[in-house]
């Protein structure tokens, strides 16, 4: 244990709590607690959920939460420094063999479908759009009483005759 562990466990001792009843009291696992003590960072969810157990424990046990969270920002930042070690990747880690690499296919499987499905949709509609059409003109005609040609009548007129 390191100073942040140190700190949280003596406070906690200090209290005469367990880590049951700072469970009860703070309503963070006993486990994520107890990681906490041991600074086991690796075993807490995510580093976000980290530094709000560190201040909501901190505030519990009558510590300065901004003064714990600026060590447990120091330490992460020598956890990351120390594993972004520059290394030179070997020759075996450079290609792995038999690994292709696809591009992305501008035609997927699943645009081909959504647009068949699109296209015989539109085409089902004009086809009832035209068959509504050609119901109204007939219709219309029906009530018009047949076709509505204007012919002339032609009757022969008698003429005077001499």
């Amino acid at each position: 244990m390191t100073a942040i562990g140190q700190t949280l466990s003596g406070a906690r001792e200090q209290l005469g709590l367990t880590l049951e009843e700072a469970e009860r009291a703070t309503h963070i696992r006993a486990r994520h607690l107890e990681a906490l003590e041991r600074e086991a960072w690796d075993a807490l969810p995510s580093p976000v959920q980290a530094r709000g157990f560190l201040h909501n424990y901190a505030d519990f046990l009558g510590l300065d939460p901004d003064a714990i969270l600026l060590q447990y920002v120091e330490v992460q930042q020598q956890r990351r420094s120390a594993m972004a070690a520059p290394t030179r990747p070997s020759a075996a880690t450079e290609r792995v063999p038999g690994v292709e690499v696809r591009r992305p296919r501008w035609i997927s499987g699943d645009l081909l479908i959504s647009s068949l499905v699109v296209l015989s949709v539109l085409a089902v509609l004009i086809w009832g759009v035209g068959r509504m059409m050609a119901g109204f003109r007939a219709r219309t005609l029906e009530e018009a009483g047949g076709v509505s040609l204007v012919q002339p009548t032609v009757q022969p007129t008698p003429s005077p005759t001499a």
